[in-house]
């Protein structure tokens, strides 16, 4: 996860931007096609008595998200804190769990790519990087509530004994360097690899499209399928990454044109049987006081304005350049 957005930030979020956010949360509710998406059980939010109407209901999910205390019953009271529920209103969880429940999670992904299409609407050309699009991937793990839907479709680690672990979700995202706002992101379980969720969502790059990522997406084929898609990315290199890369040209003090050679018999096993791979591809080497890196970045740039990019969210060096297979 990047750091921006764990730990004490989420003081500065709720405190900054958490009101903006509602403000525009409330206009979005009042799209029927972007309510009959997001709720899955109409009639929960129909009923002449209930107290949590598809807005308030979505706001207290929110600051839930956003607490310290992650209980639905201290949800419950800050909702009554913020003046959305009435002041003798029950402090039990049952109807917000109810309303919670109602909504369907297909929803809340198209949701997520709604709100992130309305935003890059606004984006400018001085919010771009070099006038391109820069989308950050990452991915995560969550800890689920052991039921056993949730285990079924999101079975716990193998080496967990039964009943003595919780089912994880997997996730990867894309996030808009531009925005700041989750662009798109895809789910899966613990056997589902990261590599195939971001295929997901690498065919939905524009051609001129950056990609940056940690070491885990810098990988020879993604190399190769960005180049393909007429996309670049930034990726540190891998520690382990020194055999098979031969230099070819010296550029600068730290920089350096390599030859990447894929292993003998190289095939990712998330990787689809249709797709050919290239033996070699050449890359540009960054290497720094923190360690170097491989990528494939726009021709002509130069190294400290791929080095300020990388920091821009992960604050220590990076690495890039142009791909080509040869």
């Amino acid at each position: 996860m990047l750091v921006p957005f764990v730990g004490a930030v989420h003081q500065h979020l709720k405190s900054w931007s958490l009101g903006p956010v509602l403000q525009c949360l409330d206009r979005f509710l009042q799209e029927p096609a972007f309510r009959s998406i997001l709720i899955k059980k109409p009639q929960a939010f129909t009923r002449p008595q209930g107290l949590y109407s598809l807005p308030v209901m979505l706001k207290t999910f929110l600051l839930q998200c956003l607490a310290q205390d992650h209980s639905c019953r201290t949800a419950v009271a800050s909702a009554k804190d913020h003046g959305w529920l009435p002041p003798s209103a029950s402090p039990g969880t049952a109807a917000y769990c109810r309303a919670r429940d109602a909504l369907a999670a297909e929803g809340l992904q198209q949701a997520v790519e709604h709100s992130a299409e309305t935003l890059h609407t606004g984006v400018s050309d001085e919010h771009l990087w070099r006038g391109r699009h820069v989308h950050v991937v990452d991915g995560t793990g969550i800890a689920l509530p052991d039921t056993e839907a949730n285990q079924e479709d999101y079975p716990q680690p193998s080496q967990q004994k039964p009943g003595c672990g919780f089912p994880v979700l997997r996730l990867v995202a894309f996030m808009s360097l531009a925005t700041g706002a989750v662009s798109r992101y895809r789910l899966g379980n613990l056997h589902d690899h990261e590599q195939s969720l971001f295929q997901e969502l690498r065919a939905h790059l524009q051609r001129d499209d950056v990609v940056l990522g940690d070491r885990n997406f810098g990988t020879f084929a993604n190399l190769v399928l960005l180049k393909r898609q007429g996309a670049d990315g930034v990726f540190r290199r891998h520690q382990a990454r020194g055999t098979g890369v031969k230099t070819l040209k010296r550029l600068g003090k730290a920089d350096h044109l390599v030859i990447w050679q894929a292993h003998r018999h190289y095939r990712p096993p998330w990787l689809d049987t249709s797709v050919d791979l290239p033996q070699t591809i050449v890359v540009l080497k960054e290497s720094t006081p923190r360690g170097g890196g491989l990528g494939i970045t726009p021709k002509g740039l130069i190294y400290h304005q791929i080095l300020s990019l990388y920091q821009t969210c992960f604050s220590f060096a990076a690495i890039t350049a142009h791909s080509a297979s040869i």
